[in-house]
């Protein structure tokens, strides 16, 4: 059925290796439905420590990357760019890799 297509096949957490935002990992959380990548885009979030607007930050790179990559498998680019986007955030001092506490 319709429905048994777009039941994920598969889903997990990919943790950003060498990143720590708020003192704790930054990962990657994913879904791809059986019909991934070409007749249907992945389910990307973001799973992190950080204050909102730094979370919004990543969840758009992430997201753009996926947008960017429709048709095309995007896991691996998805987390480098979210790496990307955590050092940038982390070198313009918008979060500290220790715990606010």
């Amino acid at each position: 059925s319709d429905a048994d297509e777009l039941q994920p096949e598969l889903s997990g957490s990919c943790v950003v290796p060498d990143v720590q935002m708020s003192g704790a990992p930054l990962a990657l959380t994913f879904q791809l439905p059986r019909l991934y990548p070409l007749q249907a885009a992945a389910k990307l979030s973001v799973d992190s420590a950080t204050p909102w607007h730094v979370h919004k930050e990543m969840v758009q790179a992430v997201t753009k990357c996926a947008e960017h990559a429709s048709g095309d498998c995007c896991l691996f680019l998805a987390v480098q760019e979210l790496k990307d986007a955590a050092q940038h955030l982390l070198e313009a001092g918008a979060v500290s890799t220790e715990d606010a506490a």
